[in-house]
């Protein structure tokens, strides 16, 4: 399959340029049924998807779109499964430390009961969304440019920029300049912890969906939808385990272990 990164990362800033606009207008756009305060502009979460599409059926036909497409559901290439593990638990523990942190420091709000119906709305709402996202940065940009760059590398360049775009919808959503600080100097550290996953699971595009969607529950999921969510000590917490990947994988793969490192 052609692989063309810089054309994928400006086609899909020109297709978000639109819902940025649209999330000025029209701030939100999930109903009241569904208590989590998402900015329109999270609508671009597609604009990924879209964009490797769109280049992938210039360049690779409908045969090359196949392909892609076919990553969405790429679970067989996961054959290890305590990789399982970091998959379902490593989002719920970060956001479990932020929780005792709060309630640690007195700052805990009164706990509203979550409706539990809503636990497989929000996980299918997210899983498609994250997918629109994880075909584009995994399952179209991230190999090339691993090729060149290196593993680590590419990974902490794709998190700067995916922290960058999130800057507008966050402003959309009337978040505030150092909560949006914290937040995204912790998409950076998440992007390594999703190469990560990416590449010791096959490069299972699937793997690392889930790995997304759980970072959005668990984030939604603590008290109350979110609101008690500090992004200060999720993005320390994070910081901790992408340096603690660093000193283990070596940054060229992130796949194989250091010198004298027991394999997990």
């Amino acid at each position: 399959m052609t692989r063309r990164p810089w054309t994928f990362f400006a086609l899909f800033l020109a297709l978000s340029v639109p819902v940025w606009i649209l999330g000025a207008v029209a701030p939100t756009f999930l109903p009241e049924a569904i208590p989590i305060n998402l900015p329109t502009a999270a609508l671009m979460t597609f604009n990924p998807a879209l964009a490797a599409a769109i280049l992938t059926v210039r360049d690779d036909g409908t045969r090359g779109l196949r392909a892609l497409l076919a990553r969405a559901v790429d679970a067989r290439r996961l054959t290890r499964a305590i990789w399982w593990l970091p998959i379902f638990g490593l989002m719920p523990l970060v956001m479990a430390v932020n929780w005792l942190w709060v309630v640690g420091a007195g700052r805990a709000p009164e706990v509203v009961g979550l409706p539990w119906a809503l636990v497989p709305v929000l996980f299918g709402m997210f899983l498609i969304g994250d997918l629109g996202e994880e075909l584009g940065w995994q399952g179209y940009a991230y190999d090339s440019l691993a090729g060149r760059f290196g593993a680590l590398a590419t990974a902490l360049g794709m998190g700067a920029f995916w922290a960058l775009i999130h800057v507008v919808p966050l402003l959309e959503a009337g978040r505030a300049p150092d909560w949006i600080f914290w937040h995204c100097l912790g998409q950076v550290a998440l992007r390594v912890l999703t190469v990560w996953i990416y590449v010791n699971t096959g490069r299972s595009v699937f793997a690392t969906t889930v790995f997304h969607t759980m970072t959005n529950m668990s984030e939604y999921l603590i008290p109350n939808y979110g609101s008690s969510y500090d992004p200060l000590i999720s993005t320390s917490v994070l910081w901790l385990l992408a340096l603690g990947v660093m000193s283990v994988w070596r940054p060229s793969t992130l796949a194989q272990l250091r010198p004298g490192r027991r394999p997990v």
